[in-house]
């Protein structure tokens, strides 16, 4: 028995360090140039979900293998209270802990000149997520930059805690990315 708990302590632990690997990639920016928000001291976001998928599966095939998997639950409810608000509560707050520093900070309020749309491409269910953003001039309609960045998610908790854990981990890096290429 102390054979087999070893054994899959050890399995455990590769396979997290291959999955970190995994995550631990820069941000890439896609197309366009950070430069026009440099004197922008404030970003609007918008979230757009068309289109995302969980665990690679369309969001209406997720919810009913969702269903399946956990028939006690409501999942259309966990997706839409629980999992997805996870994305304005610690994405935000994780890149504007960095982006203070410079002077500068993400909102949902619409007073910004620019717009930020997070669009989630993928995520699983332990809150390792794709995203891909694109920075808008609202008055234009122009895209200024567009990048992808990844969020590690959670090993153990509800799956809303492990989302959580992706969506910060992905605030993290956009607000160092932010403050490196605005400072």
């Amino acid at each position: 028995m102390k054979k087999l708990i070893v054994l899959s302590l050890l399995m455990l632990v590769t396979t997290t360090s291959f999955a970190q690997g995994l995550f631990e990639q820069d941000v890439v920016v896609v197309e366009g140039s950070f430069a026009p928000l440099m004197g922008i001291s404030k970003i609007q976001v918008e979230e757009d979900w068309e289109g995302t998928t969980i665990e690679g599966m369309s969001q209406a095939a997720w919810l009913e293998f969702r269903k399946i998997e956990q028939p006690e639950f409501n999942p259309q409810y966990e997706l839409e209270n629980e999992l997805k608000p996870q994305l304005s509560l610690m994405l935000l707050p994780a890149a504007n802990d960095r982006l203070r520093t410079i002077g500068r900070f993400l909102t949902n309020a619409s007073e910004s000149n620019m717009l930020m749309t997070i669009h989630p491409v993928n995520i699983t269910k332990k809150g390792n997520c794709y995203l891909n953003i694109v920075i808008r001039d609202k008055e234009s309609g122009q895209q200024v930059v567009k990048f992808s960045i990844e969020g590690k998610g959670g090993v153990f908790g509800s799956m809303a805690n492990l989302w959580s854990d992706g969506f910060k981990s992905a605030g993290k890096r956009l607000g160092k990315l932010l403050v490196k290429q605005l400072r």
